[in-house]
């Protein structure tokens, strides 16, 4: 629908959504008008020329407009009840090099917002400037207080809690390689318990966090420290209970986080015999949870909706206070798992509806250099928020956000090849991008008919390209570049080992000056590509990883042609292939449908790096 006119206070916001979904017409249309109350979640009502929105507060006038604009004609009243979590959000990693431009958390909030999401936090392990404290996130994109301000300011205007998301214990191995925090660094990212020094950290850390974002709420962190008190801790002070030293590092956050005002929710998973909550259980359980501070489960594992009901109970058998923390698996490489998770999360929130759990988070977190775009995931969360709201919204509303239904979208999945229907989950991409070409950790676990397979998957993903209509082409465009590079690369190896039993050099001449070259070529395209991409949305910093990343792979296929070349015409042995290759064993998945393995250091070569 569109309007000529819109009437009310709240007007402004309205207008600034045009920007994703044109709403305003100059002199056609009726007139939307919009009434603030105390309405449980929002009506629309219209009568002759007159479209009226009535709405609790800004999150549910942002889900009408995206309603309204999806409705090509109203003629009768829909009345859609409250979201079924009070606090409803999404969370997205600034930590891991990809720090989002000012401009893209902008975006960001704004399609948050038309969905319906409350609030969006930002998790920043060291990437924001802290007031005493000049080598914290030192070169790496962290964020100033003027950007904190700017975004901060701007999600109050279009009604978008700015949250922070800090770590207090753990997790904080970047700054460890300055002079100034070696003293206090227990053991491998956890900070040393009980100094003078941590303390000022930290003061200055959650002080410098009240004083920028306008919100009381603040997550601390304080996840995986499972190495805690085992480090300089313990040459220090001998052996205590890891259970001692949390409740008694988790007391001097919280008053800190008093001291300033703020209302502090930290990871669960330390209460939960420091194992992670898929291993959670009645018996495991450890330790108190203290007055005044919500305890946040996450999870994105499981699509049984059993998995988290019996895990929510746990959490509710230590506190009142339960938040969960869901994902949109954007963590894994250049390409997402948004069928995956999506049905986590489906299951997810019915298991917190049954049990009465009041906050829900979307997570996107960013491991092993964030290499996906923040907006590759959209359908994850559009398909939460349907859940949540409940409220039939049209299916040309995702269309309306970016250009394509999600029907088509959802084929940005399909850049890991097998990726299925979701039921599992894989980055085989990402391995078949950096699997070296002798070494071939993984040719053990690639299927015969990959490169068909390859080229269906890129045929889907180069009709929404060539459909012009997508907003987010410029990703599409990246894993399109990306099966491009692992249609010739997936098999390189196995074609190049198996010649070389043989001794078949005429194959591998034409290997070495036909095959490579094309293949460097290809890379040289991808790298280009990808680094538009990480040009629009983020941050210089950081991308220098994925230089050293693909320039090495550039290099290693400029070396490996040279020792082919060597083997065609000197019969120079190539050393790596005279050894017999044994099968992948990094992990026990063993089909690349669910084989997830992330760790570009693992994948690229089995020697050490670093």
């Amino acid at each position: 629908m569109f309007f000529k006119n819109i009437i009310g206070k709240d007007r402004d916001i309205v207008e600034e959504f045009n920007k994703e979904v044109c709403l305003l017409r100059d002199s056609t249309g009726d007139s939307l008008c919009l009434e603030k109350g105390d309405t449980d979640g929002y009506v629309i009502e219209k009568r002759e020329h007159l479209v009226t929105v009535r709405y609790k507060d800004i999150s549910y006038l942002s889900r009408a407009v995206l309603r309204i604009a999806a409705e090509d004609t109203m003629e009768e009243k829909i009345i859609a009840q409250g979201r079924c979590f009070r606090d409803f959000g999404v969370m997205l990693d600034v930590s891991r090099n990809a720090v989002l431009k000012v401009e893209t958390v902008k975006r960001f909030m704004r399609l948050a917002a038309l969905m319906g999401y409350a609030f969006v936090g930002l998790y920043m392990e060291d990437t924001l400037k802290i007031d005493g404290e000049p080598y914290w996130g030192y070169q790496r994109g962290a964020y100033t207080e003027a950007e904190i301000k700017e975004l901060d300011q701007y999600g109050r205007f279009i009604g978008i809690e700015l949250r922070p998301y800090i770590q207090t214990l753990a997790h904080v191995n970047q700054v460890f390689r300055y002079e100034s925090y070696r003293d206090i660094m227990d053991a491998e990212d956890i900070l040393l318990v009980g100094e003078e020094r941590t303390e000022k950290l930290l003061d200055h850390l959650i002080g410098t966090v009240a004083h920028r974002f306008s919100t009381s709420q603040i997550n601390i962190g304080m996840d995986e420290a499972y190495l805690v008190g085992r480090g300089k801790y313990i040459e220090k002070n001998g052996y205590t209970p890891r259970k001692e030293i949390m409740q008694k590092h988790l007391a001097l956050v919280l008053d800190l986080c008093r001291k300033y005002g703020l209302k502090p929710q930290m990871w669960s998973d330390m209460f939960f015999g420091f194992s992670t909550p898929e291993q959670v259980s009645d018996s495991r359980t450890e330790g108190v949870v203290p007055e005044g501070v919500e305890i946040a489960y996450w999870d994105y594992y499981s699509q049984d909706v059993g998995h988290y009901d019996e895990r929510l109970k746990a959490h509710r058998k230590l506190s009142d206070r339960v938040a969960f923390a869901g994902g949109a698996w954007k963590w894994s490489g250049l390409v997402p798992h948004n069928r995956f998770s999506m049905k986590a999360n489906d299951a997810a929130i019915e298991a917190c509806k049954k049990n009465h759990i009041s906050s829900f988070t979307i997570t996107c977190w960013g491991d092993d250099g964030a290499e996906a775009s923040c907006f590759s995931i959209l359908p994850t969360l559009y398909r939460a928020a349907e859940k949540v709201y409940g409220d039939a919204i049209p299916a040309s509303a995702f269309e309306l956000l970016t250009g394509i239904p999600i029907e088509e979208y959802l084929q940005i999945d399909d850049g890991n090849p097998y990726a299925g229907e979701g039921n599992t989950h894989n980055n085989s991409s990402k391995y078949l991008l950096y699997n070296d070409p002798l070494y071939g950790t993984f040719d053990s676990v690639i299927p015969n008919d990959i490169t068909e397979e390859i080229q269906n998957q890129r045929e889907k993903i180069k009709k929404v390209l060539d459909s012009g209509k997508c907003r987010f082409g410029y990703v599409f465009e990246t894993e399109k570049k990306l099966l491009d590079v692992i249609e010739q690369k997936a098999t390189l190896g196995k074609r190049i080992r198996t010649l070389y039993e043989k001794k078949d050099k005429e194959r591998l001449r034409e290997t070495a000056q036909t095959r490579i070259p094309e293949l460097q070529e290809r890379i040289e395209d991808l790298y280009c590509t990808f680094k538009k991409q990480w040009n629009i949305e983020n941050k210089s910093y950081g991308f220098e990883i994925q230089a050293i990343r693909i320039g090495g792979l550039k290099q290693r296929l400029k070396d490996v042609k040279e020792m082919l070349d060597g083997y065609v015409q000197r019969d120079e042995p190539i050393e790596v292939l005279e050894e017999k290759q044994i099968p992948f064993s990094y992990c026990t998945a063993e089909s690349m449908e669910s084989l997830n393995y992330n760790l570009w250091s693992h994948n690229v070569t089995p020697n050490v790096i670093g």
